[in-house]
């Protein structure tokens, strides 16, 4: 599943793209009607055709485009969604679809975006997604992005790159399990398994230990290290371990980088010790049982 570092790449790739644009086309498979939570496609063209999107948003792992007519386009990604952007093909807008040239099976939406002022070329923005997961709602807007009518929005956390000192250390005063705390949208977003495997490696904590076990150092230390590998995901890009790509359709470059994240059996990169795997809040969890104590 996309995280932190993944969406915000993609937010940052199209948000220059598609900003200001008119959405002057839309294309839908009928697989697209699995991802529109909350109206059907019909309701969806009217309300979006001929608008334009005024900017692009993240708050936790949804990706978030108000338009000018007090409606807003919100994705969430799933396990293997993906939107790519690019500059509108030579191929007439009705046979995209049926073009195998440029275009795959697994992409159930495009919408053209139309430059108002004609200087540039019009591009498309595309929604792919393998698995069915992801999800796109049709939204009123509001002044909160919190309180817009989207499952799941209103209880986030704060966000992983922005939280507080403070705020991580009262979420880990619980006797839940460390990495059940950080993958917990609703106590800190956009973490995922990747990330709180990463984060609890380099911060020497051991993902079985309870929150509130941890010492005053100890939380300061995950906390540093929860922002330190968003950000070096974030660098390179995102990390591209199964489906994730940027909205270009090029890979990250994070895995390369990753201390235990998928590299059970290896050696650990600090000590020499095996990297070991265990099932822990519903998820593969890897960690080194000699740096992580």
């Amino acid at each position: 599943m996309p995280e932190l570092p993944e969406v915000e790449t993609i937010v940052r790739d199209i948000r220059p793209a598609v900003m200001g644009r008119m959405i002057s086309g839309m294309l839908v498979r009928p697989k697209a009607v699995q991802h529109l939570m909350n109206v059907d496609a019909e309701t969806f063209y009217k309300n979006i055709i001929a608008h334009s999107i005024t900017t692009v948003l993240r708050k936790g792992k949804y990706i978030i485009m108000p338009l000018d007519n007090s409606a807003v386009l919100v994705f969430h990604l799933g396990m293997t969604g993906r939107l790519l952007s690019q500059k509108v093909p030579d191929v007439n807008f009705e046979d995209r679809f049926t073009s195998n040239t440029y275009i795959d099976k697994h992409t159930h939406l495009i919408l053209d975006l139309m430059d108002p002022t004609g200087d540039d070329d019009d591009v498309e923005l595309q929604f792919n997604d393998v698995r069915l997961f992801g999800k796109i709602w049709l939204v009123p807007q509001s002044d909160n992005i919190e309180d817009l009518p989207v499952p799941g929005l209103s209880s986030l956390g704060p966000d992983a790159l922005g939280i507080t000192l403070d705020e991580f250390s009262s979420i880990m005063r619980t006797k839940r399990n460390v990495k059940a705390v950080l993958l917990d949208q609703n106590k800190v977003a956009g973490v995922g398994n990747i990330y709180a495997d990463e984060a609890c490696f380099a911060s020497g904590v051991h993902p079985t230990r309870t929150g509130a076990s941890l010492t005053k150092e100890e939380c300061g230390k995950l906390w540093l290290s929860v922002k330190t590998v968003l950000k070096e995901g974030l660098k390179y890009r995102g990390s591209s371990t199964s489906d994730y790509t940027d909205a270009s359709g090029r890979t990250g470059s994070f895995q390369d980088y990753h201390k235990v994240y998928q590299k059970a059996g290896q050696k650990c990169v600090g000590c020499g010790e095996t990297i070991e795997r265990i099932k822990l809040a519903g998820r593969s969890t890897h960690f080194c049982p000699s740096c992580q104590k």
